[in-house]
């Protein structure tokens, strides 16, 4: 189905609450319209990377819970959320190959490098906050950690080996990806510590390591969690979510359906305001919960 431009539906919020509304309604109508009409592959068109940032910045601001119901319920919203998901998942992946590309290809590449990108700050943010949480529910905290779904441009795994000083296994299946990250890796001197293998999550074996990361942007997520329990059942399960607003990027966990699958909740991050999407859910298969 074809959307043009969305338009605001009249309700009954406060003033400057409706008219928060009004411009996010008409910021995700030209987020839509221009990945809608952008070509396929790289390099990334900068309208492309504009109207992606504009659509972020606007979500990491503070909303209500009526507001996020009535974006999240606005009819051509609504019906073009799951294409817009989609489609701002294949921009980020193409953006972070662009990244990990020109970075790859620099004569000389240091890890302040890293630092030139927009979204550095905010995975500083979002692993320094998993990693607080993370120290205190490992129970071999130098054992490896597996991160599934770590693309072309791996920050987390970067950030997790660098910060907690353990190796790192990035998981993707993507083999531009897996080239691009092997390729910056070997560029930054860090492949001793951290490996690319090119597997599905669904596949891999995670019985070495303590705990495993899973990204927002993995698909078929119920399948590689199926594999984290069937050979590493005490590892401790890192998921990427998203809450609020913000599910108007990434896909929510449903965690119902966690829970139903044995994965009990040990703790979450909460989004930084106005810096992180992301929220993480840490938990642990059933069987082997730690009191």
């Amino acid at each position: 189905m074809e959307y043009n431009m969305l338009e605001p539906a009249p309700w009954s919020l406060p003033d400057e609450e409706d008219r928060q509304v009004a411009e996010l309604i008409r910021v995700i109508g030209e987020t839509w319209a221009s990945l809608r009409s952008a070509p396929h592959g790289i390099p990334i068109l900068p309208a492309v990377r504009e109207a992606v940032e504009k659509l972020r910045q606007h979500v990491r601001q503070p909303y209500s819970p009526e507001q996020v119901r009535q974006v999240l319920e606005h009819g051509d919203v609504s019906r073009l959320h799951a294409g817009l998901l989609a489609k701002l998942a294949a921009a980020e992946g193409g953006m972070e190959l662009s990244d990990a590309l020109e970075l790859g290809g620099r004569p000389r590449l240091k890890l302040a490098d890293l630092g030139e990108l927009i979204s550095w700050k905010v995975y500083e943010t979002l692993v320094g906050q998993e990693m607080e949480l993370l120290e205190g529910l490992r129970p071999e905290p130098g054992l490896p950690i597996a991160f599934v779904g770590s693309g072309p441009l791996p920050l987390s795994a970067l950030l997790l080996h660098l910060r907690l000083g353990c190796p790192v296994t990035c998981v993707d299946s993507d083999p531009e990806a897996c080239d691009a990250s092997r390729r910056l890796i070997g560029r930054l001197g860090l492949e001793e510590g951290i490996r690319v293998v090119r597997e599905e999550g669904a596949f891999f074996d995670y019985a070495p390591y303590s705990a495993v990361f899973v990204a927002s942007l993995v698909t078929g997520k119920a399948g590689v969690l199926g594999r984290i329990r069937s050979t590493r059942p005490d590892a401790v399960l890192a998921v990427r979510t998203a809450e609020g607003m913000r599910r108007l990027m990434y896909e929510s966990v449903d965690e119902a359906a966690l829970a139903a699958g044995g994965w009990v909740l040990l703790g979450r991050t909460h989004p930084a305001e106005r810096v992180v999407i992301n929220s993480t859910l840490f938990c642990r298969n059933s069987a082997c919960r730690q009191v």
